[in-house]
């Protein structure tokens, strides 16, 4: 069974509770959360990992990561 931080699953459940384009489901065993098949957000073990435009990412400086 997959092991991963639930605090961070019930605070994104809660985020995106009333956004019905995102979905939850799961990849390879973890919570995601998608818009259509499109991965959204996906909580892996003790991590958080966000799919966000390439123009953000270079904002916020995770395209050196």
């Amino acid at each position: 069974m997959a092991r991963f931080n639930s605090e961070y699953k019930a605070i994104l459940d809660k985020f995106f509770e009333d956004i019905p384009e995102v979905k939850p489901g799961k990849l390879f065993g973890y919570p995601g959360y998608f818009v259509g098949v499109k991965l959204l957000a996906r909580i892996y073990e003790d991590s958080l990992g966000l799919k966000v435009p390439e123009s953000m990412a270079e904002k916020i400086g995770a395209s050196n990561l």
